[in-house]
């Protein structure tokens, strides 16, 4: 087909085994941001990552492990646009850049060892739990602040009908009389 580009794709095997690199990738999230876990199928050793991306729809990021041995782990990652962009030059050099991104990650995921990532991750909850707790304190503080753009909106349109339910008629009387 005229105009299909493949999904990058790349796969490296890594001496490590593979309850090692599984653990890795669960922990992924703690260490990018921007990607978040979509899907996970820990039988078959399947993950698949969400990113988004500035002016784009976001790609899926598929990252398999294979048991070769003990201590021998393949790891395919493939990248997938949810839409496809219209520069297809600048959509294959992003997914290379995500295919490159994830596999530095992971290495470096694996070589920081399990205690090392755990540690982060109770960390990582720790604070979240904190910061959950200090907005809820801060909310019932001051809960005028803590208006979402959707309440402005709606409060916006309440005043659009509220004002031209008590305005209207005044007006439309007025250019009738006069």
């Amino acid at each position: 087909m005229i105009g299909i580009i493949s999904h990058p794709e790349k796969s490296f095997r890594i001496e490590s085994p593979a309850i090692e690199v599984k653990s890795a990738i669960e922990h992924l999230i703690l260490f990018i941001k921007t990607y978040k876990l979509n899907k996970a199928n820990t039988v078959l050793k399947q993950f698949t990552y969400e990113a988004t991306e500035f002016l784009g729809a976001g790609l899926y990021i598929n990252i398999n492990l294979f048991f070769i041995s003990e201590a021998l782990t393949e790891i395919k990652i493939e990248v997938r646009r949810k839409i496809g962009l219209f520069n297809k030059g600048h959509e294959i050099i992003n997914a290379n850049n995500h295919v490159a991104q994830n596999t530095g990650l992971i290495t470096k995921i694996i070589s920081k060892g399990f205690e090392k990532r755990q540690s982060i991750s109770d960390v990582i909850e720790a604070d979240f739990e904190e910061e959950r707790r200090l907005q809820a304190e801060k909310k019932q503080s001051f809960p005028v602040q803590h208006y979402t753009k959707l309440d402005y909106i709606k409060l916006v349109f309440m005043w659009i009908l509220v004002l031209s339910v008590t305005v209207g008629p005044w007006y439309l009387i007025y250019t009738i009389l006069f």
